[in-house]
């Protein structure tokens, strides 16, 4: 009788350890993406490489900020329990001299890499 209660909880456990692995992962991809975008570096090679399978990726300018967001679905171990979403923010100031117009939005398909992400870095005194 106590044995399902047990598997349960154990599968719980693990979907829980899974879901602050992919939440850890969202973390780092958005301050990678944020700090690569702020110092005027394309951000399609920073975040994707940390972002968990099934992520999307936001780049939003706002004044002298840019603002990072990963959000990435949880998949149950199991299949028995609901999935879940986890997110990560990351906020970066612009690099003084450095205009950057960005509104980006990637997803990381399951074993696919990105090959490219619409974000716009405008040099100081270049048409833009």
């Amino acid at each position: 009788m106590a044995l399902p209660a047990l598997v349960l909880l154990l599968l719980a456990g693990l979907t829980a350890v899974n879901a602050v692995t992919t939440q850890l992962r969202c973390v780092a991809a958005a301050r990678d993406v944020a700090l690569a975008v702020a110092r005027g570096e394309p951000g399609a090679e920073a975040g994707p490489g940390n972002a968990p399978d099934g992520a999307t990726i936001v780049v939003i300018r706002d004044g002298n900020t840019v603002r990072a967001s990963v959000r990435a679905p949880v998949a149950p171990v199991g299949g028995l329990l609901p999935g879940l979403t986890v997110s990560a923010v990351a906020v970066a100031a612009v690099e003084p001299g450095l205009t950057v117009s960005a509104i980006a939005v990637t997803a990381v398909e399951p074993g696919l890499t990105v090959s490219a992400v619409a974000v716009a870095v405008v040099e100081p005194g270049l048409p833009g």
